[in-house]
């Protein structure tokens, strides 16, 4: 009996002891399982504490459209739109007598055989004095903006003048030019006039929040400019460091000097920093715990920009993409424009001043504006020949215009941009496909690069005269160059490929191949012929007997900035201030004219 119940209770134990067992590793197994599963929904509430703590929003804003739409129509003040209104109309008023050619609206619009860069052919400049009008419509829109007053009508009359100013001249064109007509385009669609405007004087109901779509808008454009800018300057040209050469000589950058050689600013600073503070400022601006901190960097960036640069330039392609942003990524160094006019009825040759239609220079490397321009000039002519056929050059109206132009891009060598033997006024230009007659870059000698750079530090440290120029051309075409008589110790060296060279003063042609010189007589045209089936590479060193004699010096970047004024803010106010003057001027002749018939007295510009 004993034995029996023993062994009752060890089988009841043996049987009890798995489901305790299974009950222990069921209760261990449950907080195992809990906390993988409060893993994620950490991670996820800690990303939107960061998020929150970066941008101040909660993530839960944009989870759905109706919930980023009630976001963005939410009620917010309206004082900071206001005043961001007040500053972009005070630029506005400012920018119209310097960059939108104000204070040159004479010369810009006041000669009838002004050639005009429009970005839609059928495209025309009115009259000078239909100009000045529009002109004063810019100006009492922007003047509207600023004060806040009829804001709707003065944003209106600013946008639609500003954007038919902006198109009828691409050479004009800033980087950032397209950024005011934008910027006005969209304060036309705010409320910008709620805060500090004569509107909202005069009608004290409209003072009231704006839906935060309104600052929205303008926040998201300025985010998309620098983090684009940033983007475009993570390319090899930039941040090899050929964009931009020699600005470490600038006394901007003269704290940076203590430590670093000018090489190393060159590269470190103005390219690696500038294409990082590009591609991060906009996300440091949109922290508000970084916004604070980033402010003077930005400011102090800016200020810098406009003690080194003239801004008034941008930089183009060919085709469909003809605005780029590709601010400063490429630069350009030009020796030689040359217009060639040929009367094909008698086969007479006319060169043409390249400026005497224009002030601009950016037909010389855009094939677009180039065949706009052959244009222009074929419309002149001819109608010079027509009003007085005595003094035309021409003898008939059956005319052929070459361009030959030569220049450098991110010190690479001297090339062609246009092929020279194309006639423009025939050869054909389509958005939409290849110019068959624009060049293309000599990449395949970007290895050579950092070889002239060596070949040009050698011949500069000869003395302070002598100067060397490094030029690739195509196979078939030739050079004819002209030694300048003050020019002497002219060498011709070949770096790659096969020329045919043959003197003005000599019959004999001489073949020469990489590696072979060649000395070159003064005062003397001598032609260079590229031959074979690769381009070839070569460069001319000399010594300028003027400059020796006379001892003149070429100064450096800092040295001129020391002679003209580290901050040169007076001379640089008293020039805005003529500007001004120039541009009210302008416009009042125009008016005068229109109303009374006064004469216009204009600035005509010289054609040499």
């Amino acid at each position: 009996m004993t034995n029996a119940k023993r062994k009752q209770l060890s089988t009841s134990a043996a049987t009890e002891a798995p489901k305790e067992s299974v009950a222990l590793t069921a209760e261990e197994s449950s907080p195992n399982k809990e906390k993988s599963e409060a893993l994620p929904t950490q991670l996820l509430s800690a990303r939107a504490q960061l998020f929150k703590l970066c941008f101040g929003y909660d993530l839960q804003t944009f989870k759905s459209l109706q919930s980023v739409t009630s976001w963005l129509e939410r009620p917010v003040d309206g004082a900071a739109l206001g005043i961001f209104r007040m500053l972009f109309g005070a630029a506005m008023l400012i920018d119209i007598a310097e960059e939108r050619g104000g204070g040159q609206l004479d010369v810009r619009f006041g000669e009838p055989q002004h050639c005009h860069f429009p970005l839609f052919n059928g495209m025309r400049a009115l009259d000078y004095p239909s100009m000045g009008c529009v002109y004063l419509l810019l100006w009492l829109g922007a003047l509207g903006i600023m004060l806040g007053y009829r804001f709707r009508l003065s944003c209106t009359s600013f946008v639609l003048c500003y954007w038919y100013i902006f198109l009828l001249d691409k050479p004009a064109w800033n980087n950032h030019s397209y950024l005011f007509g934008l910027t006005g385009s969209m304060l036309l669609f705010t409320q910008a006039n709620c805060y500090c405007s004569l509107d909202c004087w005069l009608n004290p109901a409209l003072r009231q929040p704006v839906p935060y779509w309104n600052y929205f808008l303008i926040k998201f454009q300025f985010f998309i400019l620098y983090m684009y800018a940033g983007l475009k300057k993570f390319s090899p040209e930039w941040l090899s460091g050929y964009a931009m050469s020699s600005l470490s000589h600038h006394w901007i950058f003269a704290p940076f000097r203590q430590l670093l050689d000018a090489e190393l600013i060159d590269l470190l600073i103005i390219h690696w920093f500038t294409a990082i503070f590009d591609l991060t400022i906009a996300f440091f601006m949109t922290c508000e715990k970084t916004r604070w901190w980033v402010t003077p960097f930005m400011i102090s960036f800016h200020l810098m920009n406009s003690r080194l640069f003239s801004i008034g330039y941008n930089n183009w392609t060919n085709g469909l993409y003809g605005y780029s942003w590709d601010m400063m990524v490429h630069s350009y160094d030009t020796v030689l424009t040359s217009i060639k006019v040929v009367d094909n009825d008698n086969q007479q040759v006319h060169h043409l001043n390249p400026y005497a239609f224009t002030e601009y220079d950016r037909w010389t490397k855009y094939a677009d504006m180039a065949k706009q321009y052959a244009q222009c000039i074929e419309r002149n002519l001819l109608e010079d020949k027509l009003k007085q056929p005595a003094k035309s050059p021409l003898g008939s109206a059956n005319i052929s215009i070459y361009f030959d132009i030569w220049c450098s891009m991110n010190r690479r060598f001297q090339q062609r941009t246009f092929d020279p033997r194309v006639d423009l006024l025939q050869a054909p230009w389509s958005p939409f496909t290849r110019t068959p007659w624009s060049l293309p870059l000599l990449n395949e000698l970007n290895h050579m690069r950092p070889k002239l750079k060596t070949i040009a530090d050698e011949v500069l440290a000869w003395n302070n005269y002598s100067d060397v120029v490094f030029v690739a051309d195509f196979p078939g075409l030739t050079l004819s160059n002209f030694i300048a008589p003050e020019l002497f110790n002219c060498t011709l060296t070949i770096l790659e490929g096969n020329v045919r060279y043959k003197s003005a003063n000599e019959q004999e042609e001489y073949f020469l191949t990489a590696g072979k010189s060649i000395g070159l007589e003064s005062n003397v045209t001598h032609d260079v012929t590229t031959i074979g089936q690769r381009p070839a590479s070569y460069m001319y060193t000399y010594v300028n007997r003027t400059m020796l004699e006379q001892e003149i010096n070429i100064d450096t970047p800092s040295e001129s900035g020391r002679k003209n004024g580290i901050l040169p803010l007076w001379q640089e106010f008293k020039q805005r201030l003529h500007n001004y003057q120039q541009f009210l001027g302008h416009v009042a002749n125009c008016l005068l004219y229109m109303l009374y018939d006064v004469p216009i007295h204009m600035a005509i510009r010289e054609r040499v």
